[in-house]
């Protein structure tokens, strides 16, 4: 994760990284539109739909739009 978040809600970068994008925060809806309502159940019956959360590599094709606005910082 490029930035912490502290309990006071601070964003502080991780000196791990070599550079971090600008900080942006957007609500669930503006990252990716409104989450399906039974998420919680869809894990569930079916964990491996989540395994791409587990893989970095598949984000670029997942999330084309999110990947552009991060793909020079990492």
């Amino acid at each position: 994760m490029a930035y912490r978040v502290g309990m006071d809600d601070r964003a502080v970068p991780n000196p791990a990284y070599r550079a971090v994008p600008p900080l942006e925060r957007l609500t669930a809806d503006e990252w990716s539109g409104p989450a399906s309502p039974d998420m919680y159940g869809r894990l569930l019956r079916d964990p491996a739909s989540f395994a791409w959360l587990c893989a970095p590599e598949v984000f670029p094709s997942r999330y084309p739009d999110l990947w552009r606005r991060v793909a020079d910082h990492v």
